[in-house]
């Protein structure tokens, strides 16, 4: 590696200053780019080259975001152009500390301080006021006069308030190195004042950034020497592609797929990138086994669960759960046969289509198995899909990451070692998980003391993780399986679920425009027709009192093209809240808005949905379930709108209306798995809309895209002997 070409010593070569933006002068419209009138907060914390105490302009793609009313820390360099005079070149900004109450409130209370609750933000606010942000940065000691404080969340304010000062420098050096403004800022926000030394050491980390591209990581590698031909770049390239194949759910990748990827991805030829796969397996960083490659973790995942549920299902019956008899509704002998199979055998699942009483049985199993005395956990893949299997049994429901008491940053406390205190636990939605969460789970099983039910429709392939553990197992035939086939009587009723089970099993019903029961059919060929007869659905929906505004949820299969959700979300954004409106980025106030990924620290979910309730001073403020959480401009990448979703984001969602759109243009991807797990999402009212001829392509087509996977095939063997 070619050697840093500035460093710190640098930093007297740029200008950094407070702002605050008074006007915005022109901006492009892809925001690549923009120019703003800038004024400086405090004229004696920077000089100004003579013009500390005026109004300035800053250009760049650094400022294409920002609006004025903000107040930020801008870097750059001063720069005199003839046309233009003299401005200062900007190459990053850092949002500066909130000055409003309820700005300070939100981002103190937003989980970016460890230990700091948002009960004790609002203290903190309520007790200094206008004052917080001059308490928290000279006397933070001041804390104590509020009672139940303690020293180490002093210490851990304080910190957290000189540390802004080391990422404002570690910002300006990345900028030097020649690292474009919005990936630096993501860069420094990601990794505070570490981010240089990660950049100088390990820049294809950065990759962990959630939405930075590949294009992006070789960028950054670039400023710090790495040549295209460099092993670090082929390593990364290869476990690249191992991790996008993740996000597209395969735990594993066949080699030929992998190599012809990685070629095409690093612009190498094939044999200089497979001269190297023997490199990366000797280091440890993928892992070859029969001719596909994984990445370490998901074979060690698969290997785990292999080993937990081969032992699992090796042990005895349950004598102990087979005593009394199953006093509970009136069951079917199927739906009966699965509660007596839960209350027997150490592993069992149920499944069925929507409609066929999983959710039932469930409830079912947990009372009866309370009636004889026996503890009982009830959860389910997900914060959200936890709720809804607590509203629907009425028996309270956990996340499995609450069973497993994860701990941001540690992983779990229930192991092997602490095993799940329960005699049985019962998994809901089990069709969500993926292999890394089902080894978790499965770890924390004592064979000995507790038996596992899972619950889960088949048909259902959203697993929110690499995998397809429920289908995996099933296929397996290593438990007992009892597969639901007769819709209940109350289920039957409507419209909706019948018109799913029609197209599980490859029919499609009269296509109709009349307003069904819960049905309707509103077709049409021509993209910009289509999304014009969209707004006029929502209003019919909402002038017929059927549902609410916000109980309208469109469904899409991708997100590209005329009729993708990027396009739809731009068009029921401007209807909901046409401009001029306060926002940040391309989101407005009042947006309906999705999280991307995981974020522990914050206790976000991906595929958690909230509403833009306040823009404030740099600040975009989402209102979730459980509470407020703030971003800055270059944390906008983790959300997006949710107006109108891809189908395999509204898992575990539930919502009062759904409105699907199918079109030929996305003929490759259809298949009636992802049209059923559209329809299943809705509960009240269901429109589906695009063209005839989509629906009849996806009812012949049979299976979901497949999912490479070595889970239980290798193993079998072992698991039976």
């Amino acid at each position: 590696m070619a050697a840093l070409p500035r460093s710190l010593e640098h930093l007297s070569a740029l200008a950094i200053h407070d702002v605050s933006v008074l006007n915005v002068v022109f901006r492009s419209p892809d925001a690549t780019y923009g120019v703003v009138l800038v004024h400086p907060i405090d004229p004696t914390s920077s000089s100004v080259e003579g013009q500390s105490s005026t109004s300035f302009v800053a250009v760049g793609e650094a400022v294409a975001l920002l609006q004025a009313g903000m107040r930020v820390t801008v870097i750059g360099t001063w720069e005199t152009v003839e046309r233009f005079g003299r401005r200062l070149r900007v190459y990053g900004t850092i949002p500066l500390w909130p000055t409003t109450q309820s700005g300070m409130r939100a981002l103190l209370g937003s989980g970016v301080i460890s230990g700091l609750s948002p009960a004790f933000a609002v203290r903190i606010v309520d007790r200094f006021q206008a004052s917080t942000l001059d308490v928290l940065a000279t006397c933070p000691e001041r804390l104590l006069e509020i009672e139940g404080v303690y020293p180490a969340a002093v210490e851990a304010l304080s910190l957290f308030m000189h540390a802004r000062q080391e990422v404002v420098n570690s910002l300006a050096v990345l900028c030097l190195w020649g690292v474009s403004a919005s990936v630096a800022t993501r860069i420094v926000l990601q990794y505070g004042r570490n981010a240089c030394q990660i950049v100088q050491s390990t820049p294809y980390r950065v990759l962990e950034i959630e939405g930075l591209t590949f294009v992006q990581a070789d960028g950054v590698a670039s400023c710090v020497g790495v040549s295209g031909s460099a092993e670090i770049r082929i390593t990364a390239g290869l476990i690249h592609v191992l991790e996008e194949a993740a996000r597209q759910g395969h735990v594993c990748y066949p080699t030929e797929l992998l190599l012809r990827a990685a070629s095409a991805l690093l612009d190498l030829p094939r044999e200089l990138v497979v001269g190297h796969l023997s490199v990366v397996q000797q280091q440890g960083e993928l892992v070859e086994e029969e001719g596909v490659w994984y990445l370490p973790r998901l074979r060690q995942a698969e290997s785990g669960i292999e080993s937990s549920v081969g032992v699992l299902v090796r042990a005895p019956l349950l004598e102990s759960f087979m005593t009394g008899s199953v006093e509970t509704l009136a069951l079917t002998p199927l739906q009966d046969l699965a509660v007596k199979r839960a209350l027997s055998y150490p592993l069992s699942v149920v499944t069925g289509l929507t409609g066929t009483g999983k959710t039932l049985v469930v409830g079912a199993v947990v009372r009866q198995a309370r009636r004889i005395g026996l503890s009982v956990v009830l959860c389910a893949p997900s914060p959200k899909a936890a709720a809804r299997v607590s509203q629907k049994t009425g028996l309270p429901a956990l996340p499995v990451m609450r069973v497993l008491e994860h701990v941001a940053g540690h992983g779990y406390r229930r192991t092997q070692v602490r095993p799940i205190d329960a005699d049985l636990v019962v998994m809901d939605e089990a069709s969500y998980l993926g292999v890394e969460d089902a080894e978790s789970f499965f770890h924390a099983v004592d064979p000995e003391r507790t038996g596992v039910m899972l619950a889960g429709d088949d048909r259902l392939r959203m697993p929110c993780g690499p995998g397809d553990v429920l289908r995996d197992l099933i296929q397996s035939g290593l438990c007992p399986i009892t597969r639901l086939d007769e819709v209940d009587r109350q289920a039957a009723q409507s419209s909706i679920v019948r018109l799913a089970h029609q197209i599980s099993v490859g029919r499609l019903p009269e296509i109709t425009e009349d307003w069904g029961e819960n049905h309707h059919w509103r077709l049409g060929d021509d993209p910009a027709e289509i999304m014009a007869q969209l707004l006029t659905v929502i209003d019919e929906l909402v002038a017929m009192g059927v549902v609410s505004r916000a109980g309208c949820q469109v469904l899409v299969p991708f997100r590209g093209g005329p009729l993708g959700s990027e396009s739809v979300n731009r068009v029921l954004q401007a209807a909901a809240y046409p401009l001029p409106c306060r926002s940040l980025g391309p989101f407005r106030l009042g947006d309906r808005v999705i999280h991307l990924g995981d974020d522990y620290v914050r206790e976000l979910c991906d595929g958690d949905i909230g509403r833009v309730c306040e823009v404030d001073e740099g600040y975009l403020y989402v209102s979730f379930e459980h509470r407020v959480v703030p971003f800055v401009a270059s944390q906008l990448s983790r959300l997006e709108l949710a107006y109108c979703l891809p189908i395999a984001k509204a898992q575990w969602s539930q919502f009062p209306c759904v409105i699907l759109i199918l079109h030929t243009s996305e003929a490759r991807i259809l298949c009636r798995d992802l049209v059923y797990g559209a329809m299943t999402r809705a509960e009240q009212q269901l429109v589906l809309m695009g063209s005839a001829h989509a629906y009849r392509i996806a009812a012949q087509a049979s299976e979901a895209p497949f999912r490479y996977s070595g889970l239980f095939r290798r193993a079998m063997t072992r698991i039976t002997l």
